[in-house]
């Protein structure tokens, strides 16, 4: 679905609060344990292109325990009204307004890095009207906006991901071999797209 600016960065910041540091959810589900099922977990936004999405990706899990992993990671994010504490989530955007603001003051080539060149490679090079140029810079306004929200607003946002099942689900199993091909591949898509942008 493609969501509004608001939103997506609510979807963001979400993610984020669930896995901020050692004793978020996420980390504490899976990697805080004395017997790991990752050793790392991430995610990504997909805002630039006409269906928004995202990824929960966790490193170094071994291929018995994937279907595990999968059916804990779904009952977490499907029951996103058990697990957000709205007062440790408000008090999660202070802190990722204060990070923002030491960013922009201080390390200004990495505020723009995160912030404005992803908006400018989209608006360029994707699809014209994928996103308004300095929207992403509104992000301070939107936390003090967001800070104001009840749950039910983020639960709402959530929740649309999760009306149907996951279509897609890629599973790889560690490779020097497969590594040295995906790199190749890379190497060649990338040379490609910078022969047909100049």
């Amino acid at each position: 679905q493609m969501l509004q600016l608001a939103e997506i960065h609510a979807l963001d910041l979400m993610l984020k609060f669930l896995n901020e540091n050692a004793s978020s959810l996420l980390q504490q589900t899976f990697v805080e344990l004395k017997k790991p099922l990752a050793t790392g977990i991430g995610h990504d936004i997909y805002s630039f292109i006409p269906t928004t999405g995202f990824t929960v990706s966790l490193s170094g899990i071994q291929k018995e325990d994937s279907g595990k992993i999968r059916r804990e990671l779904i009952r977490i994010l499907t029951s996103i009204s058990n697990h957000l504490n709205m007062d440790a989530f408000r008090a999660f955007l202070t802190r990722t307004k204060e990070k923002l603001v030491f960013s922009f003051e201080n390390a200004p080539l990495e505020f723009a890095n995160q912030m404005i060149i992803p908006e400018v490679l989209a608006n360029s090079y994707i699809e014209p009207n994928a996103t308004v140029l300095g929207s992403n810079c509104e992000i301070l306004q939107m936390i003090d906006t967001l800070a104001e929200k009840e749950k039910e607003f983020f639960v709402e946002v959530f929740s649309q991901y999760f009306n149907v099942d996951l279509m897609i689900e890629v599973q790889m199993v560690p490779s020097m071999e497969m590594n040295e091909v995906v790199k190749s591949e890379l190497e060649k898509l990338a040379l490609k797209k910078l022969q047909s942008c100049s």
